[in-house]
């Protein structure tokens, strides 16, 4: 999906939060970089 994105000239994105290290460390192994840190919110209760 990468390859075929690129392809056609998208830029993949990939988003998670940062106490989801499985998803961070598969994102980073296919040649990710963290570029933005956003912040996260839910409602409280």
């Amino acid at each position: 999906m990468i390859r075929k994105s690129l392809e056609s000239g998208i830029t993949p994105v990939w988003a998670c939060r940062k106490e989801n290290t499985g998803s961070l460390h598969l994102a980073q192994s296919l040649g990710f970089v963290i570029t933005k840190v956003v912040p996260f919110y839910r409602l409280a209760g």
